[in-house]
């Protein structure tokens, strides 16, 4: 699960509420708001604040700790938008890219809620599948060219089945999240994200495609290294990187990802403070793979812009 900063019109929409406006809203909003402006600081704390992965886990609250579990798990298992890929539920949680951050804390996040039944259940899984939370070396990333290949021989249909004929969790963590909620947003007004000039917003667009044609580019002649160096951060290195596009290039018998086509570009929208591109990587002349290359661009107060790279397998 891979979550921008500030970028599409509904993030906007929940980092700019109060407090008293979030709590108006349906239980399902109400922890999909909350999570999403959680996950948003956490990603503004990396790129804008320079703090690794475990300062802010040392810094986090544990009602932060227990939002960002269970909504990881929720929507890994119980409401993913394709389902019905055989890949998905439980197979995709044990391989998320971040999962040590979060699946050695479900258990404990599922008491702390009181979704007993979940905690239950998932426990009883771990222990058939002789499954250590805190040592998930066997199963592959979903980046690994590995993954699909593996998910193949897992077996955990009936738990998923089990997990989604369930109810209660969101209502459960929506009371919880109420609980703590001066964790989570005040009733201070949020400041209101300026809004970029005509000519600012049109030398972003041509700078992020200019820099996403060049990244296409150097993948297409396989020259990773490369990739890394023209961003300024990246969560693959070029190893890895290589395994995965490449990889998934030839678990699907394709010779080599395609240069830009315009008709790929997923997403792109500008912000003052930051904007994003998101674009799906085809193979061989326009044969779909599972991955979209997502790049991330904070605005610096100097006038400079940070580029992040991800590479997202959907």
């Amino acid at each position: 699960m891979y979550i921008t900063m500030y970028t599409t019109k509904e993030e906007i929409k929940y980092y700019k509420m109060t407090a008293k406006q979030l709590l108006k809203l349906k239980d399902k909003e109400f922890v999909k708001a909350v999570a999403k402006r959680r996950a948003n600081k956490e990603l503004e704390q990396i790129m804008k604040q320079g703090l690794s992965k475990e300062e802010i886990k040392k810094n986090m609250s544990e009602p932060e700790l227990v939002v960002k579990c269970i909504w990881y798990f929720y929507c890994d298992v119980i409401e993913h938008e394709k389902l019905d890929i055989e890949e998905l539920g439980l197979r995709l949680y044990l391989a998320e890219y971040s999962r040590e951050e979060h699946i050695p804390y479900l258990s404990e996040s599922l008491e702390a809620i009181g979704a007993y039944e979940y905690k239950k259940v998932f426990d009883d899984f771990l222990v058939q599948n002789n499954i250590d939370v805190n040592d998930l070396s066997a199963f592959a990333k979903i980046i690994d060219k590995d993954y699909y290949k593996q998910a193949e021989v897992y077996h955990f249909e009936d738990t998923d089945r089990k997990i989604r004929e369930m109810s209660g969790l969101l209502p459960l963590l929506a009371k919880y999240i109420k609980e703590h909620m001066e964790l989570f947003a005040t009733d201070d007004k949020q400041v209101k994200p300026k809004k970029d000039s005509v000519g600012g917003k049109l030398k972003k667009k041509t700078y992020a495609l200019n820099l996403l044609k060049k990244i296409l580019i150097a993948l297409h002649e396989k020259r990773f290294e490369d990739v890394v160096s023209l961003v300024d951060e990246s969560t693959l290195n070029a190893e890895d990187m290589e395994e995965c596009i490449q990889g998934t290039v030839e678990i699907n018998e394709y010779r080599t990802m395609d240069k830009y086509i315009a008709k790929n570009l997923a997403g792109f929208e500008v912000n003052e403070d930051s904007f994003y591109i998101e674009y799906y990587i085809t193979a061989d002349g326009g044969n779909d793979l599972p991955l979209i290359l997502i790049i991330d661009f904070t605005c610096n107060d100097d006038g400079s812009i940070k580029a992040c790279l991800n590479i997202d397998a959907n």
